[in-house]
């Protein structure tokens, strides 16, 4: 299943948390794998980050939420915050389809 992760940290932990993020997707746990990683060293208006913070987001395929959990421990660990949130594929065209067969 595909997620979207949002990782949030002070500036001062950006060392640390690149440091861990490199160690884990240099060796990854079996059962997840890394679409795509966004980082943003700012805040947009009206986005309510924290002071002195930023802010990464990516895109993760994930077995089952053990490896969710063993991915996220190094960034928790460095001092972030992190959150999935679970995502479906949905074509540009051919959403109503996409939709109606997930019941919705």
């Amino acid at each position: 299943m595909k997620f979207l992760c949002f990782v949030i940290a002070d500036f001062d932990k950006a060392a640390e948390m690149s440091q861990a993020s490199d160690k884990l997707w240099a060796n990854p746990p079996a059962g997840v794998k890394m679409l795509a990683l966004y980082s943003c060293f700012g805040s947009p208006p009206g986005v309510l980050l924290p002071p002195h913070s930023f802010l990464a987001v990516c895109v993760m395929e994930a077995e089952n939420v053990e490896v969710l959990f063993s991915a996220s421990a190094p960034a928790l660990n460095a001092g972030g915050s992190v959150y999935y949130v679970p995502v479906v594929d949905v074509p540009v065209t051919g959403s109503a389809e996409a939709v109606e067969r997930l019941g919705v």
